[in-house]
């Protein structure tokens, strides 16, 4: 099974551009990433039974779900300046996306549930902004679908990460694919990347999955990588900033307990000099 889908030229036509989906690596997450043109037609995505997160990658658009509609959503010309601003969309309905500006790009993260919640806007100001790690591996974590939407949303938990040069993130290496109560529960994950400038790169670490081998992956500006188990951190070259698009659901609620890698725990642990 393919774990990394790297970038199509493409996708950046107008249309919805399918990257992780039934037949893919994954149980419960579903990705696709979504271009749109302006003086195009609108398009239509229906989420059938799962719940659908829009997220805005850049460019401005109108959403109309139902009996809602938000124009004039967005703003960022690139992942790096502003949180993404979301759109929530509950099961059993239609969103309705068009383009304002020249451009827009978004994902569009879903997973299958029961429940049946209101459809809903994230803008930028509701983001939780964290700053996460330490020396080498510090990064800026951007919670869009987090503890605070408990009641809200039934699976999907999103965020973005963005680390500067030579940085590592999920780091120390963490896992979440077992049911151990408290110590960890079971979330497959999708990461989406961009960099900066462009034509960057960074490296996905991913080892101890069942059933894949030990494995770096090069990952490239557009770039999704699956991960149905297994410890995943990733380190971006000098010189570069790195962001990626997390998105998480599974079989164990809303509230992940990853679980760190023993043999490397112990860096967050010791005393740091001043």
């Amino acid at each position: 099974m393919k774990l990394l889908q790297t970038y199509q030229g493409s996708w950046a036509e107008h249309g919805i551009h399918p990257i992780f989906d039934s037949r893919g690596p994954l149980n419960w997450v579903r990705f696709s990433l979504v271009t749109l043109h302006q003086n195009h037609a609108p398009i239509m995505i229906s989420s059938g039974g799962d719940e659908l997160a829009v997220v805005i990658l850049s460019g401005i658009l109108t959403a109309e779900v139902a009996n809602h509609r938000w124009a004039h959503l967005g703003g960022r010309l690139t992942v790096f300046e502003e949180p993404a601003t979301t759109v929530y969309v509950p099961r059993d309905s239609n969103i309705q996306l068009e383009s304002e500006t020249e451009r827009a790009e978004m994902a569009v993260c879903r997973t299958q549930v029961e429940q049946i919640f209101q459809p809903f806007v994230i803008g930028p100001q509701d983001v939780a902004v964290q700053q996460r790690g330490r020396e080498q591996w510090h990064r800026e974590v951007r919670n869009i679908l987090g503890a605070g939407a408990a009641g809200s949303v039934a699976r999907l938990v999103l965020g973005e990460t963005i680390q500067n040069a030579g940085q590592w993130s999920g780091y120390p290496p963490h896992k979440h694919d077992t049911e151990h109560g408290e110590q960890e529960n079971i979330f497959e994950e999708v990461y989406h990347y961009r960099l900066d400038p462009p034509n960057g790169f960074a490296v996905q670490v991913h080892y101890g999955a069942t059933g894949f081998d030990d494995r770096a992956y090069l990952v490239h500006n557009g770039d999704s990588f699956a991960i149905p188990g297994g410890y995943h951190p990733a380190v971006v070259q000098g010189g570069y900033r790195l962001y990626y698009l997390w998105v998480m659901a599974g079989p164990s609620g809303r509230d992940p307990h990853p679980f760190e890698d023993p043999q490397y725990r112990w860096v967050e642990e010791r005393k740091v000099s001043v």
